[in-house]
């Protein structure tokens, strides 16, 4: 229960900074579009002036975020009710972005799932040109309960094809995995961006061989803005 205290300690801290930012979508050429808080599940340092938005991940996941200040994030994730045990999977989560200038930036997230007592806490770094940006990340993800982590490494770039069209590759592992020769999952797709509203189709494979003729499992994602 201490290391839950000392987590929600962390989500006041990233709030009262956020309260004293200085509103920034403008500042220094940068500017948030649609979708570009995160790929297709890996963060990336950018966030919203204000707002909120609502997101559904293959229907059955759902999160709702809002910007509490211009560099902070502060949302929930959830299974879609399917049962009433539903509530069991929400999880809090936070994104503080302390660092920006017009092509770097970087943030640090967590979030914990209050039933089950899992965890996560990671660091991203984003590089952003006009047409082309860039990320990295690093995360732990635990069991606060049980004691045990995993160390994880994710990457990726967005690539616009046009005003409305980016093309997206992501890529994940972890240190354990690593371990054991796991080349890691990669995901590819595209985003269709409109004034308040973000679409995702992708295909996520292991890069290993497989069996049959598996080739890609579909990712859909829609984003909608407040």
């Amino acid at each position: 229960m201490l290391r839950v205290k000392y987590f929600v300690l962390t989500l006041c801290l990233f709030f009262y900074l956020s309260v004293f930012a200085q509103s920034e979508n403008s500042v220094n050429g940068y500017v948030y579009e649609p979708g570009s808080h995160e790929l297709f599940l890996m963060p990336t340092a950018n966030t919203m002036d204000s707002g909120a938005y609502f997101s559904s991940y293959e229907i059955i996941f759902l999160n709702f975020t809002f910007s509490a200040g211009s560099r902070t994030h502060i949302g929930g994730f959830f299974l879609f009710p399917i049962t009433a045990e539903f509530i069991e999977s929400f999880t809090l989560g936070v994104k503080h972005n302390f660092f920006r200038t017009k092509e770097f930036q970087s943030a640090v997230w967590g979030s914990l799932t209050f039933k089950n007592q899992l965890y996560s806490i990671g660091n991203v770094f984003s590089y952003s040109k006009p047409k082309t940006s860039f990320h990295i990340a690093f995360a732990f993800m635990g069991d606060l309960a049980e004691g045990g982590n995993s160390f994880l490494i994710m990457g990726g770039i967005n690539q616009k094809l046009s005003g409305k069209l980016s093309g997206i590759i992501e890529y994940t592992n972890a240190k354990e995995l690593m371990e054991h020769k796991f080349n890691g999952i990669i995901s590819i797709g595209v985003r269709f961006r409109g004034e308040n509203t973000a679409w995702e189709l992708a295909g996520i494979r292991p890069l290993e061989e497989t069996s049959g003729n598996f080739l890609f499992f579909p990712f859909l994602k829609a984003t909608f803005y407040f």
